[in-house]
């Protein structure tokens, strides 16, 4: 039974030494920007989503529309919502927004991109965790909160 015990706690701080490492290495890197002016593809992996490809049913969402907003007041609009809900804008860019968003507990860091799109009048959205697998669903959950805070935001505007 004492065996049981001290394998029991090897393997928990074996665990918890392995998030630690991973959530440190999350924080290095940047967000992957545009690629051929567009959001890069998500990779395989369920921790990524994105509203650019319409054929990746796995990972895509939809943009946002935002009809007769101007572009500055959607610019604007985005970067409130981003520190609103925690994150850091890193990069703005034209019609490039990159922003990061940290886990509470461990600090794993995940990347939020825009690209907007003046001709079709739509925001692009990107969530996607840097390191892991799952991500327990927190990307899909903050494009969601995003949108939502969009639009009662474009309302009063």
């Amino acid at each position: 039974m004492k065996i049981f015990f001290i394998i029991s706690i090897l393997i928990a701080v074996a665990i918890v030494a392995i998030l630690l490492v991973s959530a440190q290495s999350s924080k290095s890197g940047s967000a992957v920007g545009l690629v051929d002016g567009v959001l890069a593809d998500c990779p395989s992996k369920p921790n990524c989503f994105c509203s650019e490809n319409k054929n990746d049913s796995e990972h895509y969402v939809e943009p946002i529309n935002y009809g007769d907003l101007e572009f500055e007041a959607v610019v604007e609009t985005l970067k409130s919502i981003v520190v609103e809900c925690g994150g850091e804008v890193q990069k703005h860019d034209n019609a490039y927004l990159g922003s990061t968003f940290s886990s509470p507990l461990l600090g794993f860091v995940d990347d939020v991109e825009f690209r907007i799109d003046r001709t079709e009048k739509k925001v692009h959205i990107r969530s996607a965790s840097r390191v892991g697998h799952s991500d327990l669903g927190a990307n899909k959950k903050r494009i969601s909160t995003i949108k939502k805070l969009f639009q009662q935001k474009s309302l009063k505007n």
